[in-house]
């Protein structure tokens, strides 16, 4: 069995393969658990400063920048690339989407374009609860509110007012840019993924592919063309 572990910012989030499947799921809290341990391999994406030390008898593949990938790198500074985005972008294309854009609703709002096979750059702008934490830290007297769903154009109330500019407001900036995005090259799949998509999966307006583990196929396919 191999376990593909996405390192994030907010959450250490683990899969377990057998035969190109995924067997079981969950969230790394304080040990490894008993199906991490049994694994022959962990694939890391690591977007943090802390190290992860594998057990002895576990071989630890870490993807880097140096990682082959099945896709033309076009990002102008490829050392600087997340490698949650860079699993993101490989998980899209191993399905087989050569032109698409991925949404990644995570502690950040990613968008990455890629066109015939070719990743070509995209976005990455403050999530739902950055939003929210920065109206509380940089305000006097807004209160530290949880993120929860609120699609409404305004509020009635200094919770929803807060929850609209934060929530609803970055899904008409998502939409916004889909659309100046369909407008430059065309109509594009678009695959969806993180671990705040519940919030919007179903208000996007335009027709997206929900993948919650994207970044995990992304993970398992680089493994697979790197060993």
């Amino acid at each position: 069995m191999i376990c593909t572990i996405d390192i994030g910012n907010t959450a250490k989030k683990y899969a377990i393969w057998q035969e190109k499947q995924i067997v079981e799921s969950g969230i790394w809290l304080e040990e490894p658990s008993q199906s991490m341990l049994q694994c022959h391999t962990w694939v890391v994406s690591n977007v943090t400063a802390n190290k992860i030390v594998a057990p002895k008898s576990i071989n630890l593949f870490t993807v880097s920048h140096q990682s082959k990938v099945s896709f033309t790198n076009s990002y102008a500074t490829p050392s600087t690339l997340g490698m949650d985005r860079l699993a993101s972008i490989e998980g899209a294309v191993s399905e087989g989407h050569s032109n698409a854009i991925i949404l990644d609703l995570g502690t950040c709002i990613k968008t990455e374009v890629v066109i015939n096979n070719e990743f070509i750059g995209g976005s990455i702008a403050p999530g739902f609860a950055m939003r929210l934490e920065a109206m509380h830290n940089f305000t006097g007297k807004l209160p530290l509110i949880s993120t929860q769903t609120y699609l409404h154009a305004y509020g009635n109330n200094t919770q929803n007012c807060m929850l609209s500019g934060a929530i609803t407001g970055a899904l008409l900036e998502i939409e916004g840019r889909i659309d100046s995005l369909f407008a430059q090259f065309g109509t594009l799949p678009i695959i969806a993924t993180g671990g705040h998509l519940f919030l919007l999966e179903n208000q996007i307006k335009h027709k997206i592919f929900a993948q919650p583990f994207l970044i995990h196929q992304g993970l398992i396919n680089l493994y697979l063309i790197n060993v």
